[in-house]
């Protein structure tokens, strides 16, 4: 299938795409600022700064085997391995009855 357009409708659709990957990449920008700001041993405290949630829930999360912990260090957690461990478990931090927020496109 072959799509003609017009000079002036390239013109348009050109700049159209030209705006939402600037800001697609600025959205990216932000968030990356967001996260890697954190030290890459992260403590609990960092943890429930990132994704607003409370220490309880944070507690309960770092007891468990599958969470990603750095084992020479006591209390401390990979921050890259957090983010993709948080990005593929919002079920586990989610509060009863509210929608979890997406706050990092990278999470």
């Amino acid at each position: 299938m072959e799509v003609r357009l017009a000079v002036e409708d390239r013109n348009v659709l050109s700049e159209l795409l030209a705006q939402v990957a600037e800001k697609a990449y600025m959205h990216g920008v932000e968030d990356a600022k967001k996260y890697y700001q954190y030290p890459e041993a992260l403590k609990t405290t960092d943890i429930e700064k990132m994704y607003q949630i409370k220490s309880a829930k944070v507690s309960e999360l770092v007891r468990r085997r599958d969470f990603p912990k750095i084992e020479l260090i006591r209390a401390r957690y990979p921050r890259d391995e957090v983010i993709e461990f948080m990005k593929n478990n919002k079920h586990l931090y989610a509060e009863k009855g509210k929608e979890v927020k997406e706050k990092c496109s990278q999470c």
